[in-house]
């Protein structure tokens, strides 16, 4: 059904699992639209980024902005220094970290790639 379609996207934590909802879908309904294969992705975003500390991550004209708990500036500048200084902290009232993005088309991929790769210094980092 429909809502164990939607509990099972909800409780995706890592990308084997939007591997396995995924392949679950396809095998039941066919070739997946793309709207679902975005909700997936979203669905890891959430997770990857409380994983992270991320409070909210905001899309904002060509950057993804990232708010997160507490900013750990030494792995966003690790982040920064890896790829090529797309990443720039603010220290304002509710600091944030923008990365700038180019082509809305990776928009959601490059904030999987981000968060991963956050996650593994944080994980490295303690």
């Amino acid at each position: 059904s429909r809502i164990e379609a939607y509990r099972k996207i909800s409780l995706i934590r890592n990308y084997e699992d939007v591997l396995d909802v995924s392949d679950e879908l396809i095998d039941r309904y066919g070739d997946m639209p793309r709207p679902v294969s975005s909700l997936l992705s979203v669905s890891l975003i959430r997770s990857l980024g409380s994983s992270c500390g991320i409070n909210k991550i905001q899309n904002k004209s060509g950057a993804v902005l990232y708010y997160p708990r507490l900013m750990d500036q030494k792995i966003w500048i690790e982040l920064a220094k890896r790829n090529n200084g797309r990443y720039l902290t603010s220290l304002a009232s509710v600091p944030y970290v923008q990365e700038k993005i180019s082509g809305s088309d990776k928009m959601l991929q490059n904030i999987v790639k981000t968060l991963s790769e956050y996650l593994k210094l944080l994980s490295a980092d303690t």
